[in-house]
């Protein structure tokens, strides 16, 4: 390849919000984009450029069931039109006229465990290429679960001041904590504390 026209792979993520909560990183499209990004990197010994802001892979419920779905005791119940309308995503057993109880959720294309097979894929990758020497990470927004472990793996990362690179959010942790520890993502993984050597060895 002639050096004066070769390209700079780029693969990038976005947070946004859908059915009221975070929408996450990892879609299969999105892996397969990134994929596909990092390869031509490898192949043609050229930088691959990350730019990080997720919320992490994504793995959820499906939200129209779980707007619909009846609890009682120990099983979750729905009606017979409500039924029709999910049957393709539920194992269901008759209790009456108007009534089912679910056996089984079936899941749905990108938000299950092949998530979680894609962040696989995508560590392996950007671990060749960070051994090459290709990969720099610019961390625009959080950074959280995956696409921060995918920043640290790469090695070379530029981290603005108002950004965030943690593996759990402080939420999560806080609620393990059972007490207000952390009042903010950039108490766990901001650029004062990863800039420390302790942040480094995170």
């Amino acid at each position: 390849m002639d050096p004066s026209t070769r390209s700079v792979p780029c693969s990038s993520g976005g947070v946004f919000y859908e059915y009221s909560l975070p929408r996450r990183f990892l879609w299969p499209e999105e892996v397969i984009c990134f994929l596909e990004s990092i390869q031509y990197s490898l192949d043609y010994h050229v930088p691959f450029v990350l730019f990080s802001a997720n919320a992490g892979a994504r793995i959820m419920a499906n939200p129209v069931l779980a707007k619909i779905v009846q609890s009682e005791e120990k099983h979750l119940y729905i009606d017979a039109v409500a039924y029709q309308e999910q049957k393709e995503h539920l194992v269901c057993t008759r209790v009456s006229d108007d009534q089912y109880r679910i056996d089984q959720i079936i899941g749905f294309t990108g938000c299950g465990a092949e998530n979680l097979d894609g962040s696989a894929q995508m560590a392996r990758k950007m671990m060749i290429a960070a051994r090459m020497g290709l990969t720099m990470s610019y961390i625009t927004s959080r950074s959280v679960g995956i696409g921060a472990y995918l920043c640290k793996i790469g090695q070379r990362i530029i981290h603005r001041q108002d950004a965030s690179l943690v593996l759990t959010g402080f939420q999560a942790i806080n609620d393990r904590l059972q007490s207000r520890v952390y009042e903010d993502n950039r108490d766990l993984g901001g650029a004062a504390i990863m800039s420390q050597p302790a942040g480094r060895a995170r």
